[in-house]
């Protein structure tokens, strides 16, 4: 009981610790950020580099131990995070002298990357499985001679459109697009354009599995209400 106890008060007074510290941060994040917005909550834990080019819009939620890097060469925000982005915990996102943004009403889960060399947009309701990338840029390798990492990078924008669902695990490369309602399989490689209102799978080859059809959005409405009891 009485270890009961003594625990309780040690996480109460952890709890306390956090939220003075939060509260602070709070007020240290609106004087270093390029652009920002109330109300916004951000973790003590972030990691701001070269904040002066990040905006952050309203209600915009970022989690535990990101990393957000807004390094540009040709934009004044390298990260612009638009009204209710949601960031989840241990991505890191870096501008890489280009530039990302979202849109806003969008949701990064955790363990994701993405670089904006080439420059990322990524629309409105866009949903993001655990451990995605995305790349903007690629490596140039013309010569056995020389080493990779002195022949340069090509650079090419990546697109993603409103309300797409890239699965956990997904790869998005460079010079692609992804149109809008589309979804993306879990552990698929976006290497090329994918149109709108398709279900998208690669792990071997390109290949789209079926377009989602007003047929199929009728069967899950069937199936939804069966589950939920709705009449």
């Amino acid at each position: 009981m009485a270890t009961t106890q003594i625990g309780k008060f040690i996480k109460g007074v952890f709890s306390i610790h956090n939220l003075f510290k939060n509260v602070f941060m709070k007020f240290y994040f609106q004087n270093i950020v390029g652009n920002i917005n109330n109300p916004f909550s951000i973790h003590h834990s972030t990691i701001f580099r070269n904040e002066r080019q990040i905006s952050i819009g309203s209600n915009v939620f970022i989690g535990k131990d990101i990393t957000l890097n807004g390094r540009s060469k040709n934009h004044p925000y390298g990260i612009v995070l638009g009204e209710s982005t949601y960031l989840k915990g241990n991505s890191y996102i870096d501008a890489y002298g280009g530039m990302i943004e979202f849109k806003g009403s969008s949701n990064l889960s955790q363990f994701s990357l993405i670089a904006g060399q080439g420059k990322v947009t990524i629309g409105k309701y866009v949903i993001f499985g655990s451990h995605c990338i995305v790349l903007s840029s690629n490596h140039i390798f013309n010569s056995l001679e020389v080493p990779y990492m002195f022949q340069g990078d090509i650079v090419a924008p990546v697109v993603i459109e409103d309300n797409v669902w890239i699965g956990a695990g997904s790869i998005i490369l460079s010079g692609t697009k992804i149109g809008r309602n589309s979804v993306i399989g879990a552990g698929s490689i976006v290497n090329k354009t994918v149109p709108p209102n398709c279900l998208y799978v690669n792990k071997l080859g390109r290949r789209i599995v079926r377009e989602l059809n007003t047929g199929e959005r009728k069967n899950y409405a069937q199936y939804r209400n069966k589950l939920f009891n709705v009449r």
